[in-house]
Order: C-alpha cells, then sequence, then structure tokens
C-alpha cells in the first residue's frame, strides 16, 4: 500500500487516493461490523483468506 500511495503522491492523483482511502474505510468498517457480532473459527479463516487474497491482488496492480 506504501508504494501505490508513494506513487499516487508523485503524480498528484488526489482523486485516486480518494478511491483508495473509501475503498480501505469500506474494509475496515465492513470488519469491525462483522466481528461485533463474532467470528467462528471458519468464518475468521474465510475473511483472512479473501483478504490475503485481495492483499495479492493490490501487490500485483500495475506490475
Amino acid at each position: 500500500m506504501a508504494a501505490i500511495f508513494a506513487r499516487m503522491n508523485e503524480t498528484g492523483d488526489e482523486v485516486g487516493r480518494h478511491k483508495v482511502r473509501r475503498g480501505m474505510e469500506n474494509v475496515k468498517t465492513a470488519l469491525r461490523l462483522r466481528a461485533s457480532r463474532g467470528l467462528s473459527e471458519a468464518e475468521a479463516e474465510a475473511v483472512a483468506a479473501i483478504l490475503d487474497e485481495a492483499a495479492g491482488k493490490i501487490e500485483r496492480v500495475g506490475a
């Protein structure tokens, strides 16, 4: 993520930064809301797998 923000800072892409931050806040809110209801072991593993997959895709953006 740091590399993506650094690249956006170099190009002055304020709109891009806003979109990425909005997406990050959406994920954070969804995780908090879901976790507040409690997670089983299987649900926690499923959420972790989704986040791991998303992280991998993000790392490959623009590669």
